[in-house]
């Protein structure tokens, strides 16, 4: 018995230096990806191919309302003085610093594709179906979202209906 905790014990130091030394590699390669400076030029170049700075038209009305709500919670009677502030101000100040949001999405893409991944992408952005995925995904994903608005709705309304004397019970109102 003593002998076979030896060996389990031997077995489990092994995964767990096997399981240590992949993380560790894993992390040196990711590490090494992002120093890369190909692979840098291409992540911004294949964020370019993508349109990802045109997709940032679509998420500054989000951004703007949340702001406008903040501002507004504060300056309740200035609605008109907000919305000028924010036009003249903060979109203008918002796409001044555009090029630092794609340098960091750049960032993450050399951290999780490899310099032949890049190239693979790239090429397939290149193509017919990539150009069409490229002008219908802000509209899919647009799309998508509001399905997933909708089905939490209905699933947390279900949850609710199902689940209303559990919660009850549990000292939650509904």
């Amino acid at each position: 018995m003593t002998t076979c905790l030896r060996r389990g014990s031997s077995k489990l130091r092994f995964v767990v230096l096997a399981l240590s030394l992949g993380v560790v590699l894993a992390s040196y390669d990711r590490h090494a990806r992002a120093a890369e400076p190909e692979g840098k030029r291409l992540a911004i170049e294949l964020l370019s191919t993508m349109n990802v700075a045109a997709q940032f038209d679509q998420i500054v009305p989000v951004i703007m309302q949340q702001m406008s709500k903040l501002l507004l919670s504060v300056n309740p009677s200035e609605e008109v003085q907000v919305t000028a502030i924010l036009n003249d101000i903060a979109i203008p100040d918002m796409r001044a610093r555009l090029p630092e949001m794609i340098d960091q999405i750049a960032d993450l893409y050399v951290r999780v594709f490899a310099v032949d991944e890049l190239k693979e992408l790239s090429t397939f952005y290149a193509t017919t179906l990539g150009r069409k995925l490229i002008s219908v995904l802000p509209e899919l994903q647009k799309a998508s979202i509001l399905i997933g608005a909708r089905w939490g709705e209905t699933v947390s309304r279900d949850v609710q209906a199902r689940h209303r004397e559990t919660l009850r019970q549990r000292g939650i109102a509904l």
